[in-house]
C-alpha cells in the first residue's frame, strides 16, 4: 500500500450476511485512478493486476468494485457469493 498508494492509513472489513461476502480496503493515499475506467481500457493501459482482480472476482462469483474516495485515496471492495450447496475451488498460482 505505502509503495503505490503512499497512503497512512488502511482499513479492513470484513462483512458476512444473507447475501454473502464482501471484503472491502480503504486507504488515504492517492488513489490508482482507474476507479472510472473500463477493464478494457484498464489492460491497454497495463494495469493487469487491477483487471486480474475483476477476473478472479468473477470467477468465485463475485464481484470487483474500485472507488475513489471524496477525500482522496481508493476503496476495493470485493463481494463473493455464500451458498453452502455448492462448493467452488479456485487456485492461485
Amino acid at each position: 500500500m505505502s509503495k503505490h498508494a503512499q497512503a497512512a492509513q488502511v482499513v479492513v472489513m470484513l462483512h458476512h450476511d444473507d447475501n454473502g461476502l464482501r471484503l472491502t480496503v480503504w486507504d488515504d493515499g492517492v488513489g490508482p485512478g482507474v476507479a472510472t475506467r473500463p477493464l478494457a481500457e484498464m489492460l491497454r493501459l497495463q494495469h493487469q493486476g487491477v483487471a486480474d482482480m475483476h477476473r478472479w472476482a468473477a470467477v468465485g462469483g463475485g464481484a470487483l468494485r474500485i472507488e475513489e474516495n471524496e477525500v482522496g485515496g481508493t476503496a476495493v471492495s470485493l463481494s463473493l457469493p455464500v451458498n453452502t450447496d455448492v462448493e467452488r475451488a479456485v487456485t492461485f498460482a
